[in-house]
């Protein structure tokens, strides 16, 4: 199956298993937004992604919550 305009969200996507899922889809012409809590590695990894034909790559860096009964 191609991913044609499709968009993928990659957490932990600056460093390992989530580095490569972001470079495979962007290399299957996926746009991809990679989030994770180094900035550095992130930037990494999304000049690659807009180096192997994605049209568009994004580095989001930052911390997910957990939210339990409406709290944080």
């Amino acid at each position: 199956m191609m991913p044609d305009g499709k968009h993928g969200i990659v957490t932990g996507g600056g460093t390992g298993v989530g580095a490569k899922i972001a470079e495979t889809l962007a290399h299957a012409g996926t746009r991809v937004t990679v989030m994770g809590h180094r900035e550095a590695p992130l930037r990494e990894v999304a000049g690659t992604v807009l180096w192997l034909c994605s049209d568009q790559a994004l580095s989001v860096n930052g911390q997910a919550l957990s939210l339990s009964g409406g709290e944080i």
